[in-house]
């Protein structure tokens, strides 16, 4: 059971034993499944209105979210303003994924593809620090590395 639109012919009862169990499963589904929840117990609308609602205010907050999130990144350094969209776009993609197993060596780590992207994200030298390594690495000035970087960004 991936998939919150499998969920909707199991009797109420079940529900909420079959989502505690699925714990890890797919981040944005269990979310909007635990809102369709709340909204379904304190209006008393149907399943299939709760879960519609549910997903429209997902998908706003999340939007909303990441674009917040993007414009921090741009705003530090980290991403050129050409490569805010795709950012944008591969969080979406990233928040519809399940649990997955990241390992370096040895390590192993349960974590979401989305916060993983996000760690990644967060962790890119800024602008500054990509042109300033460039102007000295190529004997060029600050402002011509800089130049160069946002020309081969976008």
């Amino acid at each position: 059971m991936d998939h919150f639109d499998i969920i909707v012919d199991i009797p109420p009862g079940e529900r909420v034993r079959e989502f505690s169990e699925k714990s890890e499963g797919p981040y944005r589904e269990i979310q909007i499944y635990k809102k369709a929840m709340q909204l379904q117990l304190a209006e008393g609308i149907s399943w299939g209105e709760a879960i519609k609602r549910a997903s429209n205010e997902y998908s706003r907050s999340t939007k909303n979210e990441f674009a917040s999130f993007c414009k921090c990144l741009i705003s530090d350094g980290k991403i050129a303003a050409a490569s805010g969209t795709a950012a944008l776009d591969f969080l979406e993609i990233f928040s519809g994924i399940g649990w997955f197993e990241f390992s370096t060596g040895e390590n192993k780590k349960k974590m979401l593809p989305l916060d993983a992207f996000k760690a990644f994200l967060n962790n890119l030298p800024g602008l500054y620090e990509r042109a300033l390594c460039l102007s000295k690495r190529d004997g060029i000035s600050y402002r011509d590395a800089l130049y160069k970087i946002l020309q081969e960004e976008g």
